[in-house]
């Protein structure tokens, strides 16, 4: 521990932060604990690998494949063995076409059969050598990234760092009013391996919570962590300040609030608020100074139990809770009812000032990262809105000016982003944050980069940065 304190703060910081910190391939109960705190299962005292103890878990992650073995007996090598049963895990049903081929169905979002975009599941028992093609058949997404080269995420046991499967091995067509499928050819090499497979890179509500009892054990007294409110399933919902400023009773302390993974199948928005997280809480120059202009709160995870259990848009109930900000109800969205409040009464402080709230996205049919807005009336507000947005397009390069919209739509009307938007001050920005699922494109020499978690971290970063440029020039 005096060797840990002796380190400067940003090797502190990385010690023990990132999601790969986590064990690759660690399904939750195996090592960690991925109950809601404070909440033991009923059956809790069954033996680990135990049928008793199956059926529990079964009972938590609804709906998906257990060591599934389609191809007959899983003592055979080559016969492919499909497990889902963990912590964000989604895998519906496994069918053999032949040894060479796999239909595999999304087990759609809990209580909303509409949702099926979100996949993430394990394969062993393969020999080396083999050639399968996995078809996921009953994908529910219109526009995808897919039709542009995104594949499947992939790690294995010997390799526990995300890649994507190649878009040449990747194809996308419609089946059906509303139905496509995915197809993806795979080589597997490495025989005693155990692979996974997901839509994007996973961020589980474990890894957050890992990652903030890290953050804690620092003791930066700039640092606050607190409980903000439980989710249905009694997962705590957390709210994190950030705040080493210096008080003038004559003026407020101006306040930027960050919430994330409102929809839990949308991984890069955990990914960029982790980065933003490192900066803010960094000893660099500008950190330091923007700590002691401004006020951080965050909320990184407003959706505890849809992350919890494989769902890619809905609450546990089936609610899109990016729908429900103008009238939350207490009883089926109480994550949005306590962050709203929160926000609400910053409005009525004396003591502080909300000028900037940012609701954190991954995007599934666009490349880069870009902000949506609000229009209004006021000329000067407008004009002022587009000033973060420029700063941040001179920090990062995976950033698009001209995918950046203001609008009004209706459709987006129980979005945090507008429904905060009618209610702030005047000199208050309310936008959106949308990151690809996939790619970017480098606009000097137009090319093609995909993404990777560390990439998602590096544009949390230049967040922070144009936020200290925005700050700075104010």
């Amino acid at each position: 521990q005096q060797q840990q304190q002796q380190l400067p703060l940003q090797q502190r910081l990385r010690a023990d932060r990132t999601p790969s910190s986590t064990p690759p391939l660690q399904e939750a109960g195996e090592g960690t604990s991925a109950q809601p705190a404070g909440r033991t299962s009923s059956t809790s005292s069954a033996a680990p690998g135990s049928r008793a103890e199956e059926h529990r878990r079964a009972r938590e992650f609804v709906g998906n494949v257990v060591h599934v073995c389609p191809g007959g007996s899983a003592r055979e090598p080559g016969n492919l063995v499909f497990h889902a049963h963990f912590e964000c895990g989604n895998l519906g049903k496994v069918e053999r076409v032949n040894e060479c081929e796999y239909l595999l169905s999304i087990r759609a979002d809990t209580c909303n059969p509409k949702q099926r975009i979100w996949y993430y599941f394990r394969v062993s028992n393969a020999l080396s050598g083999q050639v399968v093609i996995f078809t996921l058949g009953n994908y529910s997404k219109i526009k995808s990234l897919y039709r542009d080269g995104m594949g499947p995420a992939v790690r294995s046991t010997s390799r526990p760092y995300w890649q994507r499967v190649p878009a040449a091995s990747v194809f996308y067509t419609k089946t059906g009013k509303k139905h496509y499928a995915i197809s993806f050819a795979f080589v597997f090499d490495v025989e005693s391996d155990t692979y996974e497979f997901a839509n994007c890179f996973p961020y589980t509500f474990t890894e957050l919570q890992q990652h903030l009892s890290s953050l804690q054990k620092l003791g930066l007294p700039f640092f606050r962590r607190e409980t903000l409110c439980e989710s249905l399933q009694h997962r705590p919902v957390e709210v994190l300040t950030i705040d080493g400023t210096d008080k003038h009773p004559d003026r407020k302390t101006p306040v930027v609030f960050t919430t994330a993974r409102v929809h839990p199948g949308e991984t890069p928005a955990s990914h960029v608020c982790h980065g933003l997280l490192e900066f803010l809480l960094g000893d660099s120059a500008q950190a330091r100074a923007l700590r002691r202009r401004v006020v951080f709160k965050i909320v990184p995870m407003l959706n505890p139990d849809g992350v919890y259990h494989g769902n890619h848009r809905c609450s546990f109930s089936g609610y899109d809770l990016n729908r429900c900000w103008s009238q939350p109800l207490k009883w089926a969205q109480p994550t949005i009812v306590s962050t709203k409040a929160y926000l609400l009464s910053l409005m009525e402080s004396t003591e502080y000032q909300l000028d900037i709230y940012i609701d954190m996205h991954g995007h599934s049919a666009a490349p880069n990262a870009f902000f949506y807005g609000n229009l209004y009336e006021n000329t000067e507000r407008m004009e002022a809105q587009w000033e973060l947005p420029r700063l941040l397009a001179k920090r990062a390069i995976d950033f698009s000016l001209a995918q950046t919209r203001f609008n009004n739509d209706k459709q987006k009307a129980g979005t945090g982003r507008r429904a905060l938007g009618g209610v702030v001050d005047d000199q208050a920005h309310c936008y959106t944050l949308e990151v690809s699922m996939h790619c970017f494109i480098k606009q000097d020499v137009d090319e093609l980069c995909p993404y990777t978690p560390e990439l998602y971290q590096r544009l949390g970063v230049d967040l922070g940065l144009a936020f200290s440029d925005y700050y700075a020039a104010r």
